[in-house]
């Protein structure tokens, strides 16, 4: 159930922008795999191109998923990810997640489903690109939003993840 809030993941690829780095030089082309290691973990592996001449690396990061005003999930990079300068390829990113409350969890996809717009999603992450490293954080951003960046409805989202 809660793998489908595994795509909001790539945003933070997006925003691993370093002073040398151009928005537009990184992009998540897709997700390639979700491997889910029970309830508290997942590795996640994106399709990602770097056409920058600087190696860009996500050294820390972390997500937290809103329903309404409670926290319902927090999503950890558990190691550093690094996508090569001038590449296309796959990257897998390493995930820890807490949920606040796992009975609250057995009800996520339905609420998805019905009520999109009642769920957003803060972060903050750590990104060095070059010389240059950055700290990037970001509050309340409505899912559906971060789903529109993306290209994919929620009902994409959770086809996307076999839910």
């Amino acid at each position: 159930m809660k793998r489908g809030w595994l795509a909001i993941v790539p945003l933070l690829i997006v925003f691993t922008l370093g002073s040398c780095v151009r928005p537009d030089d990184i992009s998540v082309r897709d997700i390639e795999k979700v491997e889910m290691h029970g309830f508290s973990g997942a590795d996640v592996t994106l399709a990602v191109e770097n056409r920058s001449g600087s190696n860009v690396r996500l050294q820390e990061a972390k997500l937290t998923l809103y329903d309404g005003g409670n926290r319902v999930l927090d999503v950890l990079l558990m190691e550093e990810v690094r996508v090569l300068r001038k590449s296309l390829g796959s990257v897998t990113l390493p995930l820890r997640m807490k949920i606040s409350d796992p009975m609250a969890a057995l009800a996520l996809v339905g609420r998805l489903k019905q009520s999109p717009e009642r769920f957003t999603v803060s972060g903050e992450a750590v990104a060095k690109a070059g010389w240059g490293r950055k700290k990037i954080t970001f509050s309340r951003v409505p899912l559906e939003e971060i789903l529109r960046i993306f290209e994919a409805g929620e009902e994409n989202l959770l086809k996307s993840f076999g839910l």
